[in-house]
């Protein structure tokens, strides 16, 4: 069983950690380096906090913090940002039990970006994507001038 918090602003510091371990995690397919305080740098969560058009949730499972989600609202769709499950999580179904339960809110397209290179999750996602719901659109990106994506576009 897990539960979703929205982030607010008291609770920024631990996303802001989360996101840390996101991208140390993704190193393996990123060529980032540290700061020069040790730290990577890659998303403000600011416009994440107490925004009525965009959301930030903190996973947890048995009260112990498992990932997290960042969306984008417009009024034309949903925009899953980022998303990530620590490795521990990753068994079973999990992820996609995260995502029917955030995609149960959301009414209407919900759009999202696979990077190409983690090429499991890809072929996990979209094989999954195919048999639960309408894909109204499957396109390859590019994102930063240098990183191939795979765009999901779905009805929920």
């Amino acid at each position: 069983m897990f539960e979703m918090f929205e982030v607010k602003k008291e609770s920024q510091d631990v996303l802001e950690n989360l996101l840390e371990y996101y991208l140390y995690d993704f190193n393996n397919y990123y060529d980032d380096d540290l700061n020069d305080k040790g730290r990577f740098e890659f998303i403000d969560v600011k416009p994440y906090i107490n925004n009525e058009n965009n959301k930030a949730y903190i996973i947890k499972v048995n009260n112990k913090y498992a990932g997290f989600i960042l969306i984008k609202k417009t009024a034309e769709l949903n925009s899953i940002e980022e998303f990530w499950i620590m490795p521990k999580y990753r068994k079973g179904m999990f992820a996609f039990k995260v995502l029917n339960s955030i995609f149960s809110q959301m009414n209407g397209k919900v759009e999202f970006l696979i990077l190409n290179k983690n090429a499991r999750w890809l072929k996990t996602v979209n094989y999954w994507i195919h048999k639960n719901y309408q894909v109204l659109k499957v396109q390859n990106v590019k994102k930063w001038d240098t990183e191939d994506f795979t765009k999901f576009t779905i009805l929920v």
